[in-house]
């Protein structure tokens, strides 16, 4: 029983392939894990104004108000943009796909903790930084 279930896979597999052009045969052997990953590519001008604008915009709101902005619905406005702008950045990182030179502005720019809710990065800043 078994041995039919492999063979179902492999000849679905290979009609897959087929359907998706792609050569029949095994399909293509992992990358190892000892190569090292491709470098990020460069951030555009655009990108790069972009994200300096934002961060700048954030900066600022962190040196007048000692604090992260809140994407909080009870948020002003402003703060709000700015702290979804944030959120958004956040998941970025947690998903992996936050360019490394966003992630080391906005570490420059913010702090170590930026990357945690406003909430939890002003107490650990309070504390010392632990």
């Amino acid at each position: 029983m078994a041995d039919l279930d492999r063979i179902e896979r492999e000849r679905m597999l290979a009609q897959l392939r087929e359907l998706g052009g792609l050569a029949a045969g095994p399909p293509p052997a992992p990358a190892s894990a000892s190569a090292e990953p491709a470098p990020a590519p460069k951030l555009t001008p655009r990108e790069q104004r972009r994200l300096t604008a934002h961060i700048e915009r954030v900066a600022a709101f962190k040196a007048e108000h000692g604090r992260l902005p809140s994407a909080a619905p009870t948020a002003p406005t402003g703060e709000r943009t700015l702290g979804a702008w944030l959120w958004r950045q956040r998941r970025a990182r947690e998903g992996g796909s936050l360019h490394p030179h966003a992630e080391e502005l906005l570490e420059r720019a913010l702090g170590l903790h930026w990357h945690l809710s406003p909430r939890k990065a002003q107490a650990l800043e309070q504390r010392g930084g632990e």
